[in-house]
């Protein structure tokens, strides 16, 4: 996020603290749980670099195109050369699946904090954890939505989900 942007939450929120005397829903719903919810969400975002976030991203899209290109080097030679309708189809896919990781990813690395550390040190467990958050539900989805190479794999039986899900985890840590 840009840091002007992040600026203008804050002092939206700074504001509606110096107000806090003011409602405008009438006593319908407590006050505190959205405040709190906002101030944790707040403080995270803006102490997480956006450089860091930009290139986690960026790494976990690397990720998922590296494992689409072993999975169609693997699947044999074609019939025909060129691209056709099933490739292009898997190549879209394929960006959404990168899409989805990198979303989850920033979703779970702001929880973890992973995002506030120095660019020059790498907290282990806070990429296990932001890995173990993740990678299931983008695998998960993943196979639901028959998009390749997870859920071709299972689709064809080759793989279990169990399997699929772990090795995907482990390979996204690593």
């Amino acid at each position: 996020l840009p840091s002007r942007s992040c600026s203008t939450l804050y002092q939206r929120i700074n504001y509606e603290d110096e107000n806090e005397g003011v409602s405008n829903n009438e006593g319908n719903e407590p006050q505190g749980r959205p405040r709190q919810l906002t101030s944790f969400a707040t403080d995270r975002v803006q102490n997480a670099d956006p450089l860091e976030i930009r290139l986690d991203a960026t790494l976990a899209s690397i990720y998922v195109l590296c494992r689409f290109l072993i999975f169609d080097v693997t699947t044999g030679a074609k019939g025909h050369p060129g691209w056709e309708l099933k490739d292009v189809i898997w190549l879209l896919q394929t960006t959404s699946s990168a899409i989805v990781l990198a979303t989850l990813w920033t979703g779970a690395g702001l929880i973890t904090r992973i995002f506030e550390d120095s660019r020059y040190e790498v907290n282990v467990l806070k990429v296990i954890g932001t890995a173990t958050i993740a990678a299931p539900i983008w695998l998960a989805l993943e196979v639901q939505l028959g998009w390749p190479p997870a859920g071709i794999l299972l689709a064809e039986g080759s793989d279990d989900l169990v399997t699929l899900i772990s090795t995907g985890s482990v390979g996204l840590c690593v």
